[in-house]
């Protein structure tokens, strides 16, 4: 069995039409029948079924083609890392980060590390919590930063640098909670809640306590308030919302109570938009972090960003200190 048997496989389970495959992979099309044909024999399974309107994976052929595309995706990953290494490729560094992070903090990290290394192409992935660990474990990320929940699968993943970062409640400039010298849970709970998501769809990010694990079931605890709605208690929130820039304006342009990590809303702080709130809540924190696959050694790329991150969140904790 050669590799480019396997190119054969995906390119005519893509095309479904021996014609059209053969042709993307510049054969005969009797070359390509004899190409699938031995990989058939070498499996002992029928991979196709032919049929007058094309050809369809048996369930067996799934699980060859399945197989089939991890193979040739570790080997472009091992290239790819052999290339690093040799010095061959000026290469792609992919990461994985979550709303928050990718709008407040990755930025300048970003822009740290291309100032160091121009030649390499920076890829930022902006996705739900709950989907990063997954884009490492599918290699669709090199590394992953982010506010740290409970992991699902600790075993594959290593955190690489952590910092706990608080929360801060906040308020548009302005508001009428600022004419108190101190503010109360009920003051807070007299006025909207606008937070990150806390709905049922989310749950599976909400899985401990802090930021991104679990901030429903404290506020629920803390104010003594709660609504229930599909079998399970929420916390009443008037706006939720996962885009931060939305949630700034939402507040910025309302009486609503937020609270987000300090680093999500430093600039309007500076900027004396926003006004810290002399509240907290016990329990309520997150833990920022840069994260990789166990077991695989990282692209000198790669290794770069985690020391320039590393640096960074040291220097903003100096800052903030």
């Amino acid at each position: 069995m050669q590799i480019d048997q396997l190119v054969h496989l995906l390119t005519l389970e893509r095309e479904r039409n021996f014609g059209r495959a053969s042709r993307a992979v510049h054969l005969t099309q009797p070359a390509l029948t004899k190409s699938i044909k031995r990989l058939e024999e070498h499996f002992d399974v029928q991979i196709f079924d032919r049929l007058p309107r094309g050809v369809y994976p048996t369930p067996q052929g799934k699980l060859v083609i399945e197989w089939a595309r991890s193979v040739l995706s570790m080997r472009k990953l091992l290239f790819r890392d052999l290339n690093y290494l040799t010095g061959l490729s000026k290469g792609t560094l992919t990461i994985g980060a979550g709303p928050y992070v990718a709008d407040a903090v990755i930025g300048p990290f970003v822009g740290a590390f291309i100032k160091e290394h121009p030649e390499m192409e920076v890829k930022i992935l902006n996705r739900p919590w709950y989907e990063l660990e997954g884009m490492l474990l599918s290699h669709a990320a090199d590394l992953y930063i982010g506010y740290l929940s409970e992991l699902v699968y600790p075993d594959e993943i290593e955190i690489l640098v952590k910092r706990t970062e608080s929360v801060m409640w906040f308020c548009r400039a302005g508001h009428p909670l600022l004419s108190k010298k101190t503010v109360s849970r009920q003051d807070i709970a007299s006025f909207p809640f606008a937070t990150p998501s806390v709905s049922e769809g989310d749950e599976k990010i909400f899985r401990g306590p802090g930021f991104a694990g679990g901030f429903e079931r404290v506020l629920i605890d803390y104010f003594d308030l709660s609504i229930k709605s599909g079998g399970r208690e929420h916390f009443p929130v008037s706006v939720q919302c996962d885009d931060l820039e939305t949630l700034r304006k939402v507040v910025l342009t309302s009486d609503a109570i937020s609270f987000l990590p300090d680093s999500a809303v430093l600039n309007e702080l500076v900027e004396k938009r926003f006004v810290r709130l002399p509240f907290s809540v016990p329990g309520l924190g997150g833990i920022i972090g840069i994260a990789a696959l166990k077991r695989r050694t990282l692209s000198p790329s790669a290794s770069a960003f985690v020391e320039i991150f590393k640096e960074a969140l040291e220097e903003w904790g100096k800052g903030r200190g």
